[in-house]
């Protein structure tokens, strides 16, 4: 139990540390969509209100912020710790990347 826990402190920490590393304005997201300063999550259209967007443009904020987390210059240790640091995994990373940058590129044509 004791060593679950522990765990589960590295897990946080280093999801902290990746969050970190985002630019301001995803960073911010992040936070607020999952709650990461301790507060309930709030919807997309709270975050939008508070970033004077839309909820439209705060989801897209909020997928380009995750994005960025699947990287692993943001996200390395948290990989290492949830044993997805292998080639396989880094692959998977990457293709879920291209699909939504794709979907992305034709939603906009």
């Amino acid at each position: 139990m004791a060593e679950e826990n522990l765990w589960q402190v590295e897990v946080r920490s280093a999801l902290a540390e990746a969050v970190s590393r985002l630019p301001k304005r995803p960073r911010q997201i992040i936070v607020a969509a999952y709650g990461l300063d301790g507060e309930a999550p709030r919807t997309l259209i709270a975050i939008g209100q508070q970033f004077g967007v839309s909820r439209e443009m705060a989801r897209i904020g909020r997928n380009d912020a995750l994005l960025l987390l699947r990287l692993p210059a943001f996200s390395g240790r948290l990989r290492c710790l949830c044993g997805q640091d292998s080639r396989e995994a880094y692959a998977r990373t990457q293709a879920l990347n291209r699909a939504w940058l794709r979907q992305k590129r034709g939603r906009r044509r």
